[in-house]
């Protein structure tokens, strides 16, 4: 076994040898082939860490945001006692549904292939800022640096650069892509790079005054920056 995260646990299987069992299954569909631990305690940042664990282990396309508290402090203070409840067997789908059941601030959707795991509170808040709206979105050969530079400058109000070569160090991240949407909200500018990438999943973590966002590919690259709005 291995702690990926606290409060989750799971045994890491060939990621190469998951994507190639399960690349022809709808990601709902897929099963849990290995043991996925869960406390039945838990915390702010149980339900999220799961997901993101899904998202790596089955390469799923996902976006996650936490409930705005500092994860690292929750994490660190939580006790370890909790009955360990196992996924194995499970769909994702059944999977997100028990995560859901366990923890009620958070609710999940599919659209398109991608899922996406937010606080009930967030789906709606129009001071959310995934929910702030831009009139269109466009990139085009980006690698995803280039594209958290691209979301940034879109969320702080001014060019943002300096990611492109910070997304090199692995194959996936070097990747060249391009989107192109009409009007959208942040939220789903994350979720067409994701879906234009194709390996990839977004991440919107920290404290209300410190919210990050991040970009993880399925073979090691991350980045992340601040979401601050420009006044």
């Amino acid at each position: 076994m291995r702690r990926l995260l606290p409060g989750v646990v799971f045994t890491l299987l060939s990621c190469d040898a998951a994507h190639a069992q399960n690349a022809t299954v709808p990601p709902l569909q897929r099963i849990i082939d290995s043991n996925f631990e869960v406390r039945s305690l838990v915390h702010e940042c149980t339900v999220p860490d799961a997901v993101a664990g899904l998202a790596r282990r089955f390469q799923i396309q996902v976006g996650v945001e936490y409930l705005p508290v500092d994860c690292g402090r929750v994490r660190r203070d939580a006790p370890r006692e909790g009955e360990a409840i196992n996924l194995l067997g499970l769909s994702v789908a059944e999977a997100l549904e028990k995560l859901s059941a366990m923890d009620r601030r958070y609710r999940w959707i599919e659209h398109d292939g991608l899922i996406v795991m937010r606080p009930v509170s967030a789906w709606g808040d129009p001071n959310n800022i995934l929910n702030f709206t831009t009139t269109s979105f466009t990139l085009e050969d980006v690698n995803l640096g280039g594209a958290l530079d691209a979301v940034m400058s879109a969320v702080i109000g001014r060019p943002k650069k300096g990611g492109e070569l910070l997304a090199n160090r692995t194959e996936q991240g070097a990747r060249i892509f391009s989107v192109k949407t009409g009007s959208t909200s942040v939220g789903g500018a994350l979720d067409a790079i994701v879906r234009a990438h194709g390996d990839l999943w977004w991440q919107v973590l920290g404290s209300d005054d410190r919210r990050m966002i991040f970009f993880y590919t399925f073979d090691g690259s991350g980045l992340g920056a601040p979401a601050v709005r420009a006044p």
